[in-house]
C-alpha cells in the first residue's frame, strides 16, 4: 500500500486545525507506550536492551512470538495496530473512520486481548452509540496495554498496570 497525504500542508493543520487531533494522540502515544512494553518483555531475555530500540514494530511484536510471549494471533492485533499508527504518522491529513476503529477493534478483539464489554466489539451499532471512535482507539491501546503489562509482570518485569 502507497500512503500518500490526503491533505495539503498548513501551519494551522498540524497546530490547531487537525480534525481528529484525540484519536492521533492516542494512536501515537498508545503506539510508543505499547512498543515500550513489549521491549521491556523482550528485555527478560536479552541482555542487549538498546538494540531492541533500533528495531522497527514489527519485528519487536515478531521476537515475543519467538520468545513465547504472545501469540501469533496477538501479533496480527498488534500490527493492525500498528498499520493504524503508520497510516497516521505517514498520510497527511489522514482521517480514522468509524469503520476503521470497528475493524481494528475487531482484529484485536480476535487476536486474543481481552475486552471488559464484548459490545465494543461485536456490536457495530452499540460500539459507535456508546464509545465512537476515540473511545473504540482508548479502549484498544488501554487493553493492548494492560494485556501486556501483565505478561511483562507476570514474567518477573515491571509492574506497569498500576502506573
Amino acid at each position: 500500500m502507497v500512503r500518500k497525504a490526503a491533505s495539503s500542508p498548513s501551519i494551522d493543520f498540524f497546530l490547531t486545525d487537525h480534525p481528529q487531533k484525540d484519536a492521533l494522540i492516542l494512536i501515537l502515544t498508545g503506539h510508543l507506550s505499547i512498543e515500550y512494553l513489549l521491549i521491556e518483555i523482550i528485555g527478560l531475555r536479552c541482555t542487549d536492551k538498546e538494540k531492541l530500540w533500533r528495531w522497527n514494530f514489527p519485528k519487536k511484536v515478531e521476537k515475543c512470538v519467538e520468545l513465547d510471549f504472545i501469540s501469533k494471533g496477538m501479533a496480527e492485533g498488534l500490527n493492525a495496530l500498528n498499520d493504524v499508527r503508520n497510516d497516521f504518522a505517514h498520510i497527511l491529513g489522514h482521517k480514522l473512520t468509524f469503520d476503521d476503529a470497528f475493524d481494528l477493534v475487531g482484529k484485536v478483539a480476535r487476536a486474543g486481548f481481552i475486552f471488559t464489554d464484548d459490545n465494543i466489539w461485536d456490536d457495530r451499532q452499540l460500539s459507535q452509540e456508546w464509545y465512537g471512535i476515540d473511545g473504540v482507539i482508548d479502549e484498544v491501546v488501554r487493553n493492548i496495554y494492560l494485556d501486556l503489562a501483565f505478561i511483562l509482570n507476570e514474567n518477573g518485569g515491571e509492574d506497569y498496570m498500576s502506573q
